[in-house]
């Protein structure tokens, strides 16, 4: 009986094979879904991949056929990548700013820290010193972070 039951759930998942559709919005916005869209273009996957000679990509069989000069990219605009770019540069900016001022206030902290009401060297006072310092080099890892980011945009 046991191997009855395998054998249909065996069948019954070999014959299930998810739909998958490709959309492409106004803005060059490709969606992969399970859902068809309007406008969708229903992408057959079987044993071979994926319909990938119409977007003139080959399927990766390993590393070195992942390589950029097998990727068709789409063309974006001088404007639009400028566009992108302003705006991804305001948003990294702006964490930028938030993270040099939570950087500021864990320096502060852990320079009042020597004021608390902890004895030096007591066990609560090497604790927040060392949560104080995680925190000084946390938000100082993440400036480092977002400043080489932001040299990375042309």
């Amino acid at each position: 009986m046991r191997w009855l039951l395998a054998w249909v759930l065996g069948v019954w998942i070999v014959g299930a094979q998810a739909e998958i559709y490709k959309h492409v919005d106004a803005n060059g916005v490709v969606t992969y879904t399970d859902y068809p869209m309007r406008g969708a273009q229903r992408l057959h996957i079987g044993k071979e991949g994926a319909n990938w000679g119409k977007a003139g990509v080959q399927p990766a069989t390993g590393h070195a056929s992942y390589a950029r000069e097998n990727v068709v990219m789409p063309a974006i605009e001088t404007a639009t990548q400028k566009k992108r770019d302003n705006l991804r540069r305001d948003v990294l900016q702006d964490e930028l700013t938030k993270e040099q001022q939570a950087l500021d206030q864990a320096k502060s902290a852990l320079a009042k820290a020597d004021d608390s009401d902890a004895p030096a060297g007591s066990a609560a006072w090497r604790t927040k010193q060392v949560k104080l310092s995680d925190a000084v080099r946390l938000h100082t890892d993440n400036v480092e972070a977002l400043q080489r980011e932001l040299q990375r945009i042309h």
